[in-house]
């Protein structure tokens, strides 16, 4: 889904950008220093990724938002799947506590912006679990969309 093409320039990088950095932290040295320039990377590639995602799922409103000039807020909105004070899996009790979407949302979606400009004063396990829970949203939103993003990357 981050390599499928688009009209759209800040989509068609994504690839390159969250790949480089995942295989960079899964595989790279992991100090305080890398763990900050990961945690950046992956922050500020969030948003076009969320974007991309409503872009193969719902153009038109995709198009709505940006003519809007809306933010974050307003295209998870739009990706309902996504909602944080929802779980799916509510109605399995045992599954609802392994999959904390909400817990790992609220605490990226909330801290993304102070997070990537004030990431030195946080101690590295703070970083690390930052991480951890920007990851678990990247993963959830596919995980959501898959059948739709399945459908728009083969056509």
């Amino acid at each position: 889904m981050v390599d499928y093409r688009t009209s759209i320039s800040s989509f068609d990088g994504l690839g390159e950008q969250l790949l480089h950095t995942l295989e960079k932290y899964y595989s790279g040295a992991n100090d305080k220093v890398h763990l900050i320039s990961y945690l950046k990377q992956i922050l500020t590639t969030l948003d076009p990724f969320l974007k991309k995602i409503l872009f193969l799922v719902d153009e038109i409103e995709y198009h709505e938002i940006i003519r809007n000039k809306s933010g974050l807020g307003k295209v998870i909105a739009a990706l309902d799947r996504l909602d944080p004070h929802e779980n799916r899996y509510r109605n399995r009790a045992r599954e609802a506590r392994i999959h904390r979407f909400g817990k790992a949302f609220q605490a990226v979606y909330s801290e993304r912006n102070i997070v990537t400009h004030e990431a030195q004063k946080r101690g590295k396990a703070e970083i690390a679990n930052l991480l951890q829970n920007a990851l678990v949203i990247y993963v959830y939103a596919v995980f959501e969309y898959h059948q739709e993003i399945t459908i728009q990357v083969r056509v």
